[in-house]
């Protein structure tokens, strides 16, 4: 994931990973819709679905 360093707005996503389709959706709506990492990990997402992955990916940007 790379996002704006001042303002937290989410750039880009890159996937590898077997159900890779699944979480990329939920990141193209995210950069659609200009939202923030933040944002993204507020969501409230499935459990047990690949895109809950998204979440712990904030802690490391």
């Amino acid at each position: 994931m790379i996002a704006k360093e001042d303002t937290g707005q989410i750039l880009g996503v890159q996937i590898l990973a077997h159900n890779g389709g699944e979480l990329i959706q939920t990141a193209a709506l995210a950069i659609s819709n200009k939202m923030t990492v933040e944002d993204l990990a507020n969501q409230l997402f499935p459990y047990l679905t690949m895109v809950e992955g998204l979440t712990p990916v904030r802690s490391n940007i």
